[in-house]
């Protein structure tokens, strides 16, 4: 459990440093809300699939979330590291 707990934490600290709020969750995956400035969910899941990196545009799970709104799962620390390379990559375009 203390693995995941530690997983999960790395995950969402690192995903804060590139200015994306993350909701607390219990479950395995988190809710991000990207900056309203920046790319919408869509073109960041798109430019994430390029990298081979699955992220779930979550404005489609309601329309309360918005357009700038993701669900990640949480993985492993190196599948997480490339989580965050394709997220910021698509945030830099």
């Amino acid at each position: 459990f203390m693995f995941i707990a530690v997983t999960c934490l790395t995950l969402i600290i690192k995903i804060k440093n590139l200015g994306i709020d993350v909701l607390p969750s219990v479950t395995n995956f988190l809710l991000l809300f990207l900056p309203h400035q920046g790319p919408n969910a869509e073109q960041v899941v798109a430019a994430a699939i390029k990298d081979g990196v699955y992220l779930r545009n979550a404005g489609n799970m309601g329309s309360q979330l918005g357009d700038h709104a993701i669900r990640v799962a949480i993985k492993s620390s190196n599948k997480n590291k490339r989580i965050i390379s394709a997220i910021k990559s698509a945030l830099s375009q």
